[in-house]
């Protein structure tokens, strides 16, 4: 009777501590698992000291082993031109020349600032036609550029040999200095510079300007469009070249220029107007009699489509100017011309103009271009 009574009280104190002796063994195993967790977190973070360190001292390694030409890029271009010409006034012409010539170099100074000289060849000597610094903050839309460079008064885009009569009118290389501003496919900028008719009869950085552009691209469309202003037009090259007179007693010529290039697939359509906002005095810049305001007007369109595995552009234009006589423009001018890439920076293009004189006379001019890039 007592030992029934014995185990009876053994099994109920079993059963009552049972869970309570699990309980705190599942609990000190929890507490064992945290503390290897834990441990091996350190263990982690330790290694990837280590191998933070060993990346540090890999990259100070390689900077300081890299040198200075590893930042520099250099590259050219040049133009082989054959040509033959019906003038109006003469008998037809051939010449086989060197068009361009042009070597540059551009380099990474550091992670936001970059520099870029390029050397062209012009009448057998050599000139610098760009030499410029230009720094663009990290992580921000802006820009700014110094030194000498085609200012962004127009675009003059083309397909073809000869350049659209906009750049003949409107090209401005000057020294000077931009700022500008990218910011979801809106590009505004802002230039100035001293330029060459120094009215004031001193040398004072008084002519400015500016672009506004927009550009969307959704394969397989792409549409760009450009409005750009000058304040005296008179500095472009074509037409300081041209104007006749006292340089102090010129009057600013606000200058205006629009273009829009669309391409679809494998077309392009370039559209571009340039235009002298006023009229220049009659003894500085004359057509018939009185001041000139001279303008020049492109429209273009272009295919391009492969031919036995060589890539090939087809283009045609038909371009304008109005009071450019003096400027030694033509009237109106047609252009088509063919483009093939032969290799890799290599291409042989073909071209055929005819030109329309203010006088109503006709001229043509056939081209053929062998054309180098590296």
């Amino acid at each position: 009777m007592k030992l029934r009574c014995l185990a009876t009280a053994l099994v109920v104190f079993g059963a009552w501590q049972g869970p309570a002796i699990a309980q705190g063994s599942i609990e000190d195993r929890l507490r064992e698992m945290e503390q290897r967790i834990q441990l091996l977190e350190r263990q982690v973070a330790d290694q990837h000291r280590v191998i933070d360190e060993k990346n540090r001292q890999i990259s100070s390694l390689a900077k300081k082993e890299r040198g200075w030409f590893d930042s520099v890029r250099v590259g050219g271009k040049m133009e082989i031109d054959a040509i033959a010409s019906n003038p109006s006034d003469g008998p037809s012409e051939t010449d086989l020349e060197v068009g361009t010539v042009e070597l540059g170099a551009t380099a990474a100074v550091n992670d936001w600032t970059d520099a870029e000289i390029v050397l062209a060849l012009d009448d057998d000597a050599a000139i610098v036609d760009t030499a410029t610094v230009t720094m663009s903050p990290i992580d921000t839309p802006v820009e700014m550029t110094a030194g000498r460079y085609t200012v962004p008064f127009g675009v003059f885009k083309s397909n073809l040999i000869t350049s659209p009569l906009t750049k003949k009118i409107g090209e401005t290389v000057e020294h000077a200095a931009q700022f500008g501003v990218d910011a979801g496919g809106v590009t505004a900028t802002a230039f100035v510079f001293e330029g060459g008719n120094d009215r004031s009869g001193k040398s004072r950085v008084e002519n400015f300007g500016g672009s506004v552009g927009y550009s969307m691209k959704q394969d397989p469309v792409s549409i760009g469009i450009t409005l750009s202003y000058i304040n005296d037009i008179g500095e472009t090259d074509r037409i300081e070249g041209k104007i006749e007179g006292d340089a102090a007693d010129f009057d600013m010529v606000r200058g205006g220029a629009a273009s829009l290039v669309a391409k679809l697939s494998g077309m392009t359509i370039i559209a571009e107007y340039l235009s002298a906002m006023d009229r220049f005095k009659a003894d500085e810049l004359e057509f018939k009699g009185r001041g000139a305001r001279p303008s020049a007007w492109t429209i273009e369109a272009a295919y391009g489509f492969p031919v036995y595995g060589k890539d090939v552009t087809a283009a045609v234009s038909y371009q304008g100017t109005d009071e450019a006589d003096a400027l030694g423009q033509p009237d109106s001018r047609f252009l088509i011309g063919f483009e093939v890439g032969l290799d890799k920076g290599l291409a042989l293009a073909i071209e055929w103009l005819r030109d329309e004189t203010y006088d109503g006379d006709n001229e043509s001019t056939a081209s053929a271009q062998l054309a180098l890039k590296f």
